[in-house]
């Protein structure tokens, strides 16, 4: 269990993968989305992580995207 926890602490996201995670905070632009630690509620899929580390997610794309990618 506790090796599991770690993981969790240290993941990180990937482009085109598919995550659950928690909507935090809704703007005028869009979600903040809180895709770790194993958190559950919102399915969203990876699009772009920038030179700062900000990831670009979308609902739309994960919706659409075929069941097994």
């Amino acid at each position: 269990m506790a090796v599991a926890m770690i993981r969790d602490l240290t993941q990180e996201a990937e482009v085109g993968k598919t995550y659950l995670g928690k909507v935090q905070k809704i703007m005028d632009f869009g979600a903040f989305v809180e895709i770790f630690p194993g958190t559950d509620g919102v399915l969203v899929k990876v699009l772009e992580i920038d030179r700062q580390g900000k990831i670009k997610l979308s609902r739309k794309d994960a919706l659409n995207e075929k069941p097994g990618k």
